[in-house]
């Protein structure tokens, strides 16, 4: 099974494993309003700043924004500098940033041991699986430069916070979605 999946490699992994399509098996991280975790390093990804912020508001009385959304949490265990390393990216897989160090050896290893026990299973043989959780996102404006005078739309500023409790996870297996008939 393959852990933390990225949907661009995904058609590589099918054909090394001779699967014709595979199947996303999506986890989610209970959504927790006390133990929030810092998501760093969101200044090396300026690109992904306008899915983070948006388009800047045209009320200049109002340059701050703040929104929920979705995230993908993606292991990195092979990473030299830290083991414990966890990407946060978008949803269609644009890396934001990075869970808080101190955050993430305590985080890493319970995502481990669920993805373990999930690979254990039979039924999950040859799946991707997504880990996903909620986060709060901002974005703030530079109020002294008007919209009109600047050449981007993109923040001066912009940060995010996981929703998650990193003491106790709650990862659990999504349902999966099922098309409306109409």
């Amino acid at each position: 099974m393959r852990i933390f999946g990225d949907n661009s490699t995904l058609s590589t992994h099918r054909a090394a494993a001779g699967l014709r399509r595979a199947i996303v098996v999506t986890c989610l991280i209970r959504r927790c309003l006390v133990g929030d975790v810092e998501v760093a390093g969101i200044d090396r990804y300026p690109s992904a700043w306008a899915a983070i912020a948006g388009r800047r508001p045209r009320d200049p009385s109002e340059p701050w924004r703040e929104t929920t959304m979705r995230v993908r949490l993606v292991r990195e265990p092979d990473d030299p500098d830290d083991p414990n390393t966890i990407a946060v990216e978008t949803e269609a897989g644009r890396t934001i940033g990075y869970v808080d160090r101190r955050r993430a050896i305590r985080i890493a290893p319970a995502l481990d041991r669920f993805l373990a026990d999930l690979a254990a299973k039979r039924e999950f043989a040859g799946c991707v699986i997504d880990v996903r959780c909620t986060a709060v996102a901002w974005a703030e404006w530079d109020v002294c430069v008007p919209a009109s005078a600047q050449t981007a739309d993109g923040p001066a500023a912009v940060g995010m916070t996981l929703l998650v409790d990193d003491h106790s996870l709650g990862i659990k297996l999504a349902a999966p979605e099922l098309p409306a008939l109409v």
